[in-house]
């Protein structure tokens, strides 16, 4: 053996995240934001760092950690409770008694806020062909971060500031996202504004593809006054009302599309209930909308104490504030190969022959371990439907025939379904009566009759 390289793949995937801008700038945000806790280390592994996590110690965290008693269960469906429970057991009894010393270490602790905001300037890898050719290969990121609450958001404040987030940031004509795109800066806006699936809810903002430094402190300025002008205005009614109209719409609908609806109710109930909160409190938003509606009907003013308030308490007046801004450098690749071949060559001078030959020996297993088709007593412990689960027939759907009173030669048909109080409405027009010259015309006819003011 001449030469040593590390493969893996997770260390191959991480390496592949590291080389993605967008992902760097995610992960040092975070980082920057909590330094203290769980979410400022990279749970997907630094590839600087995975090559040190021996066998051993993979196998003692899985065994400690990823135990039923550090376990929630979530049920979905109309089965039958009691079956249910009885099945779990089955698996359940497999396994030792609770590790109470791993799920109090499990627990994520709360971040403690900063006493003074701060500025974070660090690299991202560019080749060298795009740092002296590319003008998009050389710019930079400007993001303006906060971590907005000492713990969890209760229901309330977090429906609210859900509402704000699609003010500021929701559509192409809302004033910060507005505010960033015109102004020139950069290419493009980043940070995903509100993030509350973390114990303590975040809110990043700026852009891409800013070109110096100054660019990257005028971007910090504009984000604090556009907030700061925000905070006193407020936002105009239509804004406050399509708002309403967009949120309570999506939340009523609960449209998960290919995705699993019981799925995307779990993994709503985890933001608290990983936390040691109530799992479905999350769920139980109505009554809370309600009040909401409420007080912007109380206060009359289209939104702008309440906020005003959220954003002079959580952003303005919250020291709990990084900006990084993330720069090219055409070197630090070079830099992080350099580092990882000296760590190879280190280990190469210490290994003896027979360490050779058993890395030789162990490398040639894995790849028979790998390549070698799973039996088919293992390939049976795969759950797999059959014909007999899948019903014979499809699900009736009940449909009333009727008139349109004004036009009874209008057929309409009705469905009385469960639909969350959303009424859908489909128009179906004869089409015969248009000349086929003019058929091609008609989708972009729809679209102009829908999307043009």
């Amino acid at each position: 053996v001449s030469s040593l390289s590390f493969k893996g793949v997770v260390f191959n995937e991480m390496k592949g995240v590291y080389s993605s801008p967008d992902s760097v700038l995610g992960r040092i945000c975070q980082q920057e934001l909590f330094p203290d806790n769980t979410y400022g280390v990279d749970s997907g592994g630094d590839p600087d760092a995975i090559p040190t996590l021996s066998y051993e110690e993979f196998r003692q965290f899985h065994s400690a950690f990823y135990h039923p008693s550090n376990t929630r269960f979530w049920f979905y469906g109309d089965d039958d409770p009691e079956t249910r429970l009885e099945i779990l057991q089955g698996y359940l009894d497999e396994f030792e008694g609770a590790n109470a010393e791993a799920v109090a270490k499990s627990r994520v602790q709360v971040q403690p806020l900063f006493t003074a905001p701060k500025t974070v300037v660090d690299r991202y890898a560019v080749s060298e062909q795009a740092s002296g050719g590319d003008p998009t290969g050389n710019t930079s990121f400007a993001s303006v971060n906060w971590v907005l609450e000492s713990d969890t958001f209760d229901v309330e404040t977090q429906l609210a500031f859900g509402f704000l987030d699609f003010l500021l940031l929701g559509t192409p004509g809302s004033p910060l996202r507005k505010k960033l795109i015109d102004s020139g800066l950069g290419e493009a806006v980043c940070g995903g504004g509100l993030e509350d699936e973390l114990r303590q809810p975040t809110f990043s903002i700026g852009l891409k593809g800013v070109k110096s430094q100054e660019d990257c402190d005028e971007v910090q300025r504009i984000v604090m006054e556009t907030l700061g002008e925000l905070a006193q205005t407020g936002f105009t009614p239509s804004a406050v009302e399509s708002a309403m109209n967009t949120i309570e719409f999506a939340m009523r609908e609960n449209n998960t599309g290919s995705f699993p609806r019981g799925l995307s109710l779990m993994l709503r109930s985890m933001a608290n209930w990983i936390y040691d909160k109530d799992p479905f409190e999350p769920m139980k938003w109505e009554k809370e909308l309600d009040k909401l509606k409420a007080r912007l009907d109380r206060d009359g003013d289209s939104g702008k104490k309440l906020f005003g308030g959220l954003i002079a308490k959580h952003m303005l007046d919250n020291p709990h504030r990084v900006t990084v801004n993330l720069v090219p450098d055409a070197a630090l690749q070079k830099e992080m190969d350099d580092k990882e071949q000296e760590k190879l060559n280190a280990m190469r001078s210490q290994m003896k022959e027979g360490d050779i030959q058993a890395m030789i020996e162990n490398t040639k297993a894995l790849r028979t371990h790998q390549e070698t088709p799973d039996s088919p007593e293992l390939l049976k412990c795969i759950p797999a439907l059959s014909l007999g689960d899948i019903p014979v027939k499809n699900a009736a759907i009940p449909t009333e025939v009727a008139a349109v009173k004004q036009s009874p030669e209008v057929k309409l048909l009705r469905h009385d379904m469960f639909t969350n109080d959303i009424v859908y409405a489909e128009i179906g027009f004869d089409m015969s009566g248009i000349p086929s010259s003019l058929l091609h015309l008609v989708p972009l006819f729809c679209r102009a009759l829908t999307e043009m003011g």
